[in-house]
């Protein structure tokens, strides 16, 4: 081998030896970021849980509530017949909406994250979804690097 050749040899291990130095910088923060996301899944799983609690609640103060309206007005149609529009009482009964949640990628600033945190919590009370698939529900909307992010954390727990 030439010097030429050895020189250049040195060269392409130094530089090498640099890239691997900063990635291995990158990989720090990787974890500190999967860290700080891992630390934000536990305080949103925390506030589902308690949103949760909170809707539980409320749904059963308002069926309580409806419950006496429904029989205050069972009475009262006793009295006067009934519903004119039957089709209409039906339809009401019957109201249906779609919703989603937005997809999370895990690029977002502080601000769109709470956002999106706070969307997704909207979602669950509106559509009353039980605690026990809260978690799956998010985890489905994860993608590129959460997603990524949530199958190691995942595998790291079996």
């Amino acid at each position: 081998m030439s010097d030429n050749e050895l020189e250049a040899t040195i060269t392409t291990l130094t530089d090498a030896g640099r890239e691997i130095t900063a990635m291995k910088k990158d990989i720090g923060g990787f974890r500190q970021d999967i860290t700080n996301l891992s630390t934000l899944v536990g305080q949103l799983a925390t506030t589902v849980q308690q949103l949760s609690l909170d809707v539980q609640a409320r749904g059963l103060a308002r069926g309580q509530h409806r419950r006496q309206e429904n029989k205050h007005d069972s009475e009262e149609e006793e009295e006067r017949g009934p519903p004119i529009n039957q089709q209409q009482v039906r339809h009401e009964e019957n109201y249906r909406m779609k919703a989603d949640i937005s997809f999370f990628y895990g690029n977002l600033q502080i601000e769109e994250f709470l956002d999106w945190l706070s969307e997704v919590d909207r979602f669950f009370s509106l559509m009353d979804v039980p605690e026990n698939k809260q978690v799956k529900t998010v985890a489905w909307k994860l993608k590129s690097t959460a997603a990524c992010w949530w199958d190691d954390l995942q595998e790291s727990r079996v």
